[in-house]
């Protein structure tokens, strides 16, 4: 199933904290209890591509703890269970 949310700048601070928050709230498990971010992606880089002005589309795809997750530089934001 697809669950997609639009998000905007002030709604999260970055995006790991938007995909560890919404994967949490999704999979009813505890943020702290999800397994680490990093051993699916790096996210340090995830938050610098997607928290900089783009002129062109940009978009993430990974897998994380069951769900395929797709963040776009236009603040979009879906996953899907797999």
């Amino acid at each position: 199933m697809e669950k997609q949310i639009q998000c905007s700048e002030t709604s999260h601070n970055n995006p790991t904290e938007l995909v560890l928050e919404t994967v949490a709230a999704f999979s009813n498990t505890p943020v702290e209890e999800l397994p680490p971010l990093y051993d699916y992606v790096d996210p340090d880089a995830l938050d610098q591509l997607l928290d900089r002005d783009h002129s062109q589309a940009l978009q993430v795809q990974f897998q994380y703890h069951g769900f395929q997750i797709t963040l776009d530089s236009e603040g979009t934001a879906t996953f899907e269970e797999t």
